[in-house]
């Protein structure tokens, strides 16, 4: 019997010991380890809550800032209208009320017209360096864009490092084709230029077709902006 208590005593403190170690490495473990660990967990809460889409900032809901940000953009925006003035002080800037595909391809409704003193041939601009077309309608408030991209549309252009000018032709869908003599140099990634005191970007070559026994080669390029990301654009009246 005394074999069995002693035995038992001995068990018994075997646990204590167990127990007491296991509490003493938890400890430690959150001494040293709990900034690591929490700042781990939160970074798998915030990841896993951007995939899903309801991760909440600690000062506001991520729609929340998303929307504040829009509104800020919105109004950096509509700063910029008042007056109508841009960078270029020889340039109106107008709204576009319409695109494709609610209107036919390779035009645009814009929000002035006749009350801005607005006449068929102003030039339209996007971005600021990039010119895309001219005006085609004038009514009272708003305006018709027709850009050279659209089909039957012609404009003199200067392709590469040539002063030779050449016509590129409209083929639709802010698409353009181009047939030079294979003596002017061209080549991709080159600039397609409207000439002028100040020359204006129209596009950049990216396929040119030059075929042995030919004698063009043939230019394929298109408006280097995307016209469903436009919302504004600029148009030059012409001058009295």
């Amino acid at each position: 019997m005394s074999y069995l208590l002693r035995d038992k005593k001995k068990n018994t403190s075997k646990e204590v010991i167990r127990i007491v170690s296991i509490v003493l490495v938890l400890v430690l473990v959150y001494i040293f380890f709990s900034k690591p660990i929490t700042t781990g967990l939160h970074s798998i809460q915030r990841g896993v809550g951007y995939v899903f889409g309801y991760y909440d900032d600690t000062v506001r809901p991520i729609s929340e800032n998303t929307l504040i940000q829009s509104l800020k953009d919105e109004n950096e925006q509509l700063k910029e209208i008042v007056g109508r003035k841009t960078e270029h002080d020889d340039r109106l800037l107008s709204v576009i009320l319409s695109r494709p595909p609610r209107i036919p391809y390779d035009s645009l409704i814009v929000d002035i017209g006749e009350d801005h003193d607005l006449s068929e041939g102003n030039l339209v601009y996007a971005e600021m360096d990039y010119i895309i077309g001219h005006i085609e309608v004038v009514n009272s408030n708003s305006s018709v864009v027709k850009l050279f991209s659209a089909p039957g549309e012609k404009i003199d252009v200067l392709v590469g490092s040539s002063t030779i000018p050449v016509v590129a032709e409209g083929r639709g869908a802010g698409n353009f084709y181009i047939k030079v003599p294979k003596n002017i140099p061209i080549a991709e990634g080159d600039q397609i230029l409207v000439p002028g005191i100040r020359p204006i970007i129209l596009g950049t070559a990216e396929h040119v077709d030059s075929s042995e026994g030919e004698a063009f080669s043939h230019i394929y390029f298109k408006l280097p902006v995307k016209l469903n990301a436009l919302h504004y654009v600029q148009i030059k009246k012409n001058a009295h």
